[in-house]
């Protein structure tokens, strides 16, 4: 008998497996109507590469820790610091995970940014403590870019999202992928900025992450870019080969092959294909979208790796997936307004 975990792992490849083909068998479809409409033999689709993600180690940015002498001075419970440093010094603290740390140092640096003002506006406060608090703050602050760079670009729960394996997104009732990763983009410019981070978005940081681990979103639009891309040229490539061997319609008028060459555009492409890449368009212009403003902010500090400066290209760059879908797009509007305009049957606004 099959094990529980077993059982679910195998449903969930089901339906995984089940939606790539929904998706993959509705854009074949309606690409192999229209060429049995003109009479025209299906080429291939070519499916464009998705670009892999960079390796763990080649993104990890260096921190530098702080000397355990330096944080001393805390032990003495200024400021209520002293449990977040036994957490951090505890056999957990010391296997954070990526998220778990930059949650911690969030925490951290708005606790000793707190401290240090605390200490500043006491005329009774020992110079000495303050040079000190001082000096964990300045290194708190020079840590901060790539603090956050790692726990948001080197966490699992985002790597996740840029797996080259992954079913596409459904075709109804996507949640916003984004909108956890907004929330990140919005924590890390209130920390860059020197703004409060406060228990409540401390909070958000957390529930966000938690959102990041239950999706797989950002791969899927990946998936469901790269099948696009794919049938909305293979699409486009029928009708031109059509257009340039002979002409489908004569002065504009209508044939019996041209009327069912229109329903199938109506049927299949506006009434599914058109609202499916309607969707995936809105999803991934918002995700990539949120991912540019967060790399191009590191990128201004200074901690975006090499690396993913050229995953940015393979992802933005002309030859690049977003464009390509873009261009495939394009393509296939154009191959469509010809052919219906040289019918006449061009719908009307």
């Amino acid at each position: 008998m099959l094990k529980p975990a077993v059982l679910l792992i195998s449903a969930l490849m089901f339906v995984g497996c089940g939606q790539q083909n929904d998706v993959e068998d509705m854009l074949d479809d309606y690409s192999l109507r229209v060429s049995r409409v003109l009479d025209i033999e299906q080429p291939k689709a070519m499916f464009p590469a998705i670009p892999a993600f960079p390796p763990r180690r080649a993104r990890l940015q260096p921190t530098t820790e702080i000397r355990e002498g330096l944080l001393d001075v805390l032990k003495l419970k200024h400021c209520g610091l002293l449990p977040m440093i036994a957490e951090r010094n505890s056999s957990l603290g010391k296997v954070y995970t990526p998220a778990s740390r930059l949650i911690y140092e969030l925490k951290f640096y708005q606790g000793i940014r707190s401290c240090a003002q605390l200490l500043q506006d006491d005329p009774a406060t020992d110079r000495d403590l303050i040079q000190q608090v001082s000096e964990i703050l300045r290194l708190k602050q020079l840590n901060l870019p790539a603090e956050l760079w790692n726990g948001i670009y080197t966490a699992t729960e985002i790597e996740q999202h840029f797996a080259l394996s992954a079913a596409p997104l459904a075709r109804d009732n996507n949640p916003s992928p984004s909108a956890p990763m907004q929330t990140l983009l919005f924590a890390t410019q209130a920390a860059l900025n020197n703004q409060q981070i406060n228990a409540e978005l401390i909070k958000q940081v957390e529930a966000a992450y938690a959102e990041l681990h239950q999706s797989e979103a950002g791969a899927q639009i990946l998936q469901s870019l790269r099948l696009l891309t794919a049938y909305l040229n293979q699409t486009a490539n029928i009708i031109e080969l059509r257009l340039a061997e002979r002409p489908l319609c004569f002065q504009q008028q209508p044939t019996p092959q041209a009327t069912i060459l229109r329903n199938v555009f109506q049927k299949y492409y506006a009434a599914a294909v058109q609202p499916y890449m309607a969707e995936v368009q809105r999803h991934a212009s918002s995700w990539i979208g949120t991912h540019q403003q967060l790399w191009q902010l590191f990128e201004n500090e200074g901690v975006m790796p090499e690396n993913m400066h050229n995953y940015r290209a393979l992802w933005l760059g002309e030859q690049g997936l977003w464009r390509r879908y873009e261009q495939a797009r394009n393509r296939h509007t154009e191959a469509w307004q010809q052919i219906l305009m040289q019918c006449g049957l061009m719908p009307s606004r």
